[in-house]
């Protein structure tokens, strides 16, 4: 996991929002034909056709999206709540990993920020294996209180 100095050193101040840092880094990431019909469908009240992300995750992320439509993992996700959200991370005064484009969010009504993850209804160890083979780190291993089982963010890049 990178840290907000790390992150800032390779790609600059992403919080508050910045046009450079946009231009630069981030991209509107088209959903392949392949993924469009395994994919959560609604975000936001509108279907979800596009993802604007950071630029080094685009790869990543397909990697992950083929490896979990392949394995029947896709199944699990239920909703996607969002990748690029400059802001800070809840109840501290760092930006979040959202800031940069690097980190999205699924099943967010499910998986909320501090319950402990893979419950009831919750993603599986299989799942979350599959976004840590490819370089996510995954929030469900953030530790007793802080867990965010909803969330996955690509940051090895920065380190």
């Amino acid at each position: 996991m990178a840290t907000t100095a790390q992150l800032t050193k390779r790609y600059g101040a992403a919080y508050p929002r910045s046009a450079a840092f946009e231009t630069r880094w981030m991209e509107m990431y088209t959903l392949p034909i392949w993924l469009k019909p395994h994919f959560a469908t609604v975000y936001e009240g509108k279907p979800v056709t596009r993802i604007w992300m950071n630029k080094d995750a685009i790869e990543p992320f397909e990697a992950v999206m083929h490896e979990l439509v392949c394995t029947g993992l896709i199944h699990e996700i239920k909703t996607y709540d969002g990748c690029y959200n400059p802001r800070l991370m809840r109840g501290l005064n760092t930006p979040s990993v959202h800031s940069w484009g690097l980190a999205f969010d699924f099943n967010a009504k499910l998986n909320p920020l501090g319950k402990a993850p893979y419950g009831p209804g919750m993603f599986t160890r299989e799942f979350v294996a599959v976004w840590k083979k490819h370089g996510f780190t995954a929030g469900a291993d953030f530790g007793k209180g802080r867990s965010d089982a909803m969330h996955f963010e690509f940051t090895r890049k920065a380190v």
